[in-house]
């Protein structure tokens, strides 16, 4: 092990206690101390433990100046892939230097997030005779940015600038691939920062992605899925654009134990960029406030750590804070010990 390894010991120690991370790299205790104490800076290199999981690297992330487009995927459904796209969003627009547009496209089969960014689709459909806005019915070729913007997309009614334009309204109904790769293209080059709920058939989206947020949960069959999902990417060759996201770290896991070891390792041999902690009855609070959850609850710490994620996807923008990791720390003991 070397000096990237003392390195890694000293970011998991603002998270974990040294015992469990001398378990966890089988390293005596008191090495671990005096590496986080600064008094080791280097450790001899030994033969890695045989059948030891395959190591995810997280390649630096490139800092993006303009039309970054973010995506999210995870090893399943239900892990808050959308709750955290759309309140990404709507953070997004807040903080977007000049006040420059945002969107976020939902491919989805069924897609939710113009609801959970405060449109009512069934309302809005049965109470207007306009043709509501999805991709189905934008034009084919080139459009005009005026267009884009007034009636190609929906604006939200708070946020002037985010913009939101859903795949369809009705599912089995969806446009080709080859389309919506267009219609990415298009969004790219008329917004600051692009979201993109992915669709069933992510294949030809993902690539057209700067940075893919893979959106895990603290249950075992979740967690395992991080490695089933790694060949997929690595197929797409976009696995240098990964972002981990932990969503739900206080939530109760399908089988405790066995998530309780797999997560000491997940810290060793993946770095998450955020932990995003659960809030119980999300969906009700954004019923009842016809809002984003980061609007109707902006000082929680839903809303700081999505802030904190979006710092490092717009390194540029300067809203990066230091990390409280006394939180951070009581979130995953509680997880790991409970």
């Amino acid at each position: 092990m070397d000096r990237n390894t003392c390195k890694r010991i000293r970011q998991m120690a603002e998270y974990l206690d040294d015992e469990i991370i001398a378990n966890a790299l089988n390293l005596p205790a008191d090495i671990v101390r005096k590496v986080v104490n600064g008094q080791i800076d280097e450790i001899e290199e030994t033969e890695p433990e045989k059948g030891a999981l395959t190591r995810v690297h997280v390649v630096e992330r490139a800092r993006f100046v303009r039309n970054r487009t973010i995506t999210a995927v995870s090893p399943g459904g239900g892990t808050g892939k959308t709750t955290i796209l759309t309140s990404l969003a709507a953070l997004a627009a807040i903080y977007c230097p000049n006040r420059r547009p945002v969107a976020i496209a939902d491919f989805s089969e069924f897609p939710k997030a113009p609801t959970m960014l405060g449109f009512r689709l069934v309302e809005e459909l049965i109470e207007s005779d306009e043709v509501f806005p999805t991709a189905l019915t934008w034009p084919d070729g080139e459009v005009e940015q005026k267009e884009v913007l007034d009636s190609l997309t929906l604006r939200h009614s708070v946020i002037q600038n985010l913009h939101i334009l859903p795949g369809t309204v009705v599912a089995g109904e969806k446009p080709d691939c080859e389309k919506l790769a267009s219609i990415i293209k298009v969004l790219q080059r008329n917004f600051e920062l692009v979201f993109i709920d992915v669709p069933k058939d992510p294949d030809t989206v993902i690539p057209l992605c700067d940075a893919i947020l893979v959106v895990l949960t603290a249950d075992y069959l979740s967690l395992e899925g991080m490695f089933q999902l790694m060949p997929v990417l690595e197929r797409l060759s976009v696995q240098d654009r990964i972002i981990p996201v932990l969503n739900k770290v206080s939530g109760n896991a399908l089988d405790p134990e066995q998530s309780r070891r797999l997560l000491r390792r997940f810290m060793i041999e993946v770095e998450f960029e955020s932990f995003i902690p659960e809030v119980p009855r999300l969906h009700l609070g954004i019923e009842k406030n016809r809002q984003p959850y980061v609007l109707s609850k902006a000082d929680s710490l839903f809303a700081t750590e999505v802030r904190q994620l979006l710092s490092v996807l717009c390194p540029d923008w300067g809203l990066a804070k230091k990390r409280d990791s006394g939180v951070v720390t009581s979130l995953l003991r509680r997880l790991i010990r409970s």
